[in-house]
């Protein structure tokens, strides 16, 4: 496939993923959280799908679910969710990148609220 064509249709998968956030940010907003989660999965398919599993929109993706997750209550979907983020975002971004830290701040604090439940 000619490079140009490749680039217009990662181009377009962008456009789409960042339509996608948009609106599942929306839904967080208005509490429609199973909403916001499923726009989130989407999102995590199609990165996987475009990208391959390291890439930082995926570690992005599995983060925001993490924290859909724990809105909703459900610890042990966060946790695992959140854990997976880290993983990704240290391997496509390095261990001192501002997203680990964020992600990895999040790790621990819902295992300090999952270890308190």
């Amino acid at each position: 496939m000619p490079q140009k064509k490749v680039d217009t249709v990662v181009e377009a998968n962008d456009k789409i993923i960042r339509s996608k956030y948009g609106q599942a940010c929306r839904y967080m907003k208005t509490g429609e959280l199973d909403k916001a989660e499923s726009n989130f999965k989407e999102i995590l398919n199609s990165a996987i799908e475009e990208y391959g599993e390291i890439h930082q929109r995926v570690g992005s993706a599995l983060h925001n679910i993490g924290i859909t997750r724990l809105r909703r209550g459900n610890l042990d979907g966060a946790l695992h969710s959140i854990d997976e983020a880290v993983k990704i975002r240290r391997a496509a971004h390095g261990e001192f990148h501002h997203k680990v830290a964020v992600s990895n701040e999040h790790f621990h604090k819902i295992l300090i609220k999952f270890l308190n439940s």
